[in-house]
C-alpha cells in the first residue's frame, strides 16, 4: 500500500502513531483485518470503506503529504499528544530543516507590539538563517510572517483547517507562496472548528527552538500554547509590559514563571545563542557555493525575488471568520 495513502487511511480510522508504523511494512489484507478487528466492523466493510478514500485521496493528489516516515517529520511531533500522522501541506517541505522559532501572540495586538516588530524582530532576522512557525491567526501570527517574508526568510504555518478550507480566510494566497508552508492535519475539505485552534497549538508549540509570546492575555489560546512549550521543555521568551494591561497580562505571568525577558533584538540573538542555534547567515563567499532550500544554484531566501528590503476547551462548532478577538481565547 502506497505510505502517503496508509497515512490517510490512519487518520480516516483515528489509528495511532505507532499503528501506523506497525502497519507500514504490513501487506494490504493485513491492514484491512487490523483496521477491521482494531474498529471492530466486518472486514468487507473496511473494504469499501477503503475504496471511497482511495477515491478521495486521488482527487487530493495536487497536495504533498508529511507521515511519520517522510525523511524530514519533526522528530519533535513524536511526543506530543496523539501524534499527527496525515499531515497534507503546500510550498517547500525543505523549511522543516531549517531551525525554526515558534512565535505566537493576540488577534488584536496593541500598536506597540506591532511596531516592535516591524522594528526589533525585524532587525533580529536580519542575516539569519531560520524560519519562524506560527498557526498563521489574524494580529501577532500574521505581523511576524509579513516581517520574515520581508526580510527575505521563510515561514511554517499550521492550519486550524484543510488546505482546501483555509482559515483564516484572508491568507488563502499563501498555499500558493513557496516562501510558506502551509501545513494541515486534516483532510483537505475540513472545515476550520474551534477545537483545532488548541490541537494545533501543540505543533506551534512543538517545532520551534522556542516559543516567543509577543502579547498574550491570561486567558488566551497563547497561553495554552505556552503550556504546551513549558510540557515539552522547552524555552519560553516575551515582551514585557505594564502591570495592570489584561491584554497582555499574559506577559507578566510568564515573566514571573521564568520567561526570558526580551527588550530589543539582541535579546534574541543572546537567547539563541545560549541554546546554541546556528542561525547567521554564512558569509558572501560560502553563500555562493551552497545551495539554497527551493532555489537553482547561487540563490537564496533573501534574493530580491523573496521580498527586498524590510517594511516600516473542545468546542466543536464551526464559526465564521472575523477579525475580532471573538475567538483569542481558543487561539
Amino acid at each position: 500500500m502506497e505510505i502517503t495513502f496508509l497515512a490517510l487511511l490512519c487518520k480516516a480510522y483515528r489509528l495511532s502513531w505507532e499503528d501506523f508504523h506497525f502497519l507500514k511494512i504490513r501487506k494490504d489484507s493485513e491492514i484491512i483485518e487490523f483496521i477491521a478487528l482494531k474498529k471492530q466492523r466486518p472486514s468487507q466493510l473496511i473494504r469499501e470503506g477503503i475504496k471511497e478514500w482511495y477515491r478521495l485521496h486521488t482527487s487530493w493528489s495536487h497536495y504533498q503529504v508529511l507521515h511519520p516516515a517522510h525523511p524530514l517529520y519533526p522528530v519533535a511531533f513524536e511526543h506530543v499528544p496523539e501524534p499527527p500522522v496525515y499531515m497534507t501541506y503546500t510550498g517547500d517541505i525543505n523549511i522543516l530543516s531549517l531551525p525554526q522559532i515558534s512565535i505566537v501572540g493576540s488577534r488584536n495586538p496593541h500598536f506597540r507590539f506591532l511596531e516592535w516588530l516591524e522594528v526589533h524582530f525585524a532587525d533580529f532576522l536580519n542575516k539569519k538563517v531560520l524560519s519562524i512557525a506560527s498557526g498563521g491567526a489574524v494580529g501577532i501570527d500574521q505581523k511576524a510572517t509579513r516581517v520574515a517574508l520581508a526580510c527575505g526568510l521563510p515561514t511554517v504555518q499550521f492550519l486550524p483547517s484543510g488546505l482546501d478550507a483555509i482559515y483564516p480566510r484572508n491568507i488563502q494566497s499563501w498555499r500558493s507562496d513557496s516562501r510558506i508552508l502551509c501545513i494541515s492535519e486534516y483532510i483537505p475539505t475540513q472545515k476550520m472548528m474551534k477545537h483545532h485552534f488548541l490541537v494545533r497549538n501543540r505543533l506551534v508549540a512543538a517545532i520551534g527552538e522556542f516559543l516567543f509570546v509577543v502579547q498574550a492575555a491570561q486567558k488566551s489560546g497563547s497561553m495554552i500554547t505556552a503550556r504546551y512549550a513549558m510540557e515539552f521543555g522547552k524555552d519560553i521568551a516575551t515582551l514585557p509590559d505594564f502591570p495592570g494591561v489584561a491584554e497582555s497580562s499574559g506577559n507578566l505571568s510568564m515573566i514571573k514563571d521564568g520567561a526570558q525577558i526580551i527588550q530589543t533584538a539582541k535579546d534574541l540573538s543572546t537567547l539563541c545563542a545560549r541554546l546554541g542555534l546556528r542561525v547567521m547567515a554564512p558569509s558572501p563567499d560560502r553563500q555562493d557555493q551552497e545551495q539554497k532550500i527551493g532555489e537553482p544554484e547561487g540563490q537564496g531566501w533573501r534574493d530580491d525575488h523573496f521580498g527586498g528590503q524590510v517594511a516600516g476547551h473542545d468546542i466543536r462548532d464551526p464559526i465564521e471568520d472575523n477579525t475580532d478577538n471573538t475567538h483569542d481565547k481558543a487561539r
